[in-house]
């Protein structure tokens, strides 16, 4: 009966944070941001003594259009996932690069690589790779990457996932048009 009502709990968590993140682009007011230094401040906040994040500036003088709670709402989730799936001790690399007027937020890991198959699947509602049993912050039912794609295609980006080899992890993609 607990292990329901907690599940219960954390249904009703998840639909009310994706109806503050619906809430939230829609009134939302679009911001030219420096990116650098919003992911400079951000990495600040997020980081903790546990989790070591590495902040890469490949490229300077960013400036986008976009919804900055919505944004921090992205990189906190892919963050998140990177720290809970990271092989413990390692660091968390956040680059900001422009490549072919494409500017790209990349944040990678090292540790569990995902199975190629579910590598299209991570961003489907309800989709995790965590095992209930297994999970240290409780109950996941695959809402964060599925946010975490609506509001990059809400603002007109992009976002893929992929592995790396060496050293192996696994690394996020948000392509910025």
């Amino acid at each position: 009966l607990i292990k329901t009502l907690e599940l219960s709990e954390k249904t009703v968590h998840d639909f009310t944070s994706t109806s503050d993140v619906i809430s939230a682009l829609n009134a939302g007011k679009r911001e030219k941001i420096d990116l650098c230094s919003f992911m400079q401040r951000f990495i600040e906040y997020f980081e903790t003594p546990d989790s070591k994040i590495r902040l890469e500036i490949k490229t300077e003088g960013i400036f986008v259009e976009c919804i900055p709670d919505a944004l921090e709402r992205v990189i906190s989730s892919i963050l998140e996932n990177a720290t809970d799936f990271r092989k413990k001790d390692t660091e968390i690399i956040c680059i900001i690069e422009t490549k072919n007027s494409e500017t790209n937020i990349i944040i990678k890991n090292q540790g569990r690589l995902i199975d190629e198959k579910d590598l299209t699947n991570i961003f489907d509602l309800g989709f995790s790779l965590r095992e209930n049993e297994t999970q240290a912050n409780g109950i996941h039912q695959g809402f964060g990457l599925f946010l975490v794609q609506a509001v990059i295609e809400f603002h007109g980006w992009n976002i893929s996932a992929k592995n790396n080899s060496e050293p192996p992890g696994v690394e996020f993609i948000i392509g910025i048009l």
